[in-house]
């Protein structure tokens, strides 16, 4: 399933690339509402889903550059529309890992 995402995510920004749109480049508006961020809670997207977002937003015509979940949408009130589609959004947390030293069994093999 990763290999998708990856695959996905490649294949939009080539597509923006063979439209002549470089997605670092910066084509976005400076006014607030042309950078995306999340309807509900307001909070500015970053990383790839900056990329992401603004690329669908641009593709689609939005005026507005906001996003919400479906279950988001429903806490507001809203609907979504039949037929409409959801885009992808790549959710990553920071991991806290055990830092024993049986974490890494290989440790002090390569040691001589």
């Amino acid at each position: 399933m990763r290999d998708d995402l990856y695959a996905n995510v490649t294949a939009r920004i080539v597509a923006a690339l063979e439209q002549g749109v470089a997605p670092w480049v910066r084509p976005w508006s400076t006014v607030p509402d042309a950078l995306p961020m999340n309807a509900q809670t307001r909070r500015p997207y970053r990383g790839v889903n900056f990329t992401l977002l603004s690329l669908e937003a641009q593709a689609h015509g939005y005026p507005l550059n906001r996003w919400v979940t479906y279950r988001q949408a429903l806490e507001l009130g809203g609907q979504v529309r039949r037929g409409e589609r959801g885009t992808t959004v790549v959710l990553w947390k920071l991991r806290k890992i055990n830092a024993a030293a049986d974490a890494y069994p290989d440790q002090g093999e390569h040691c001589q």
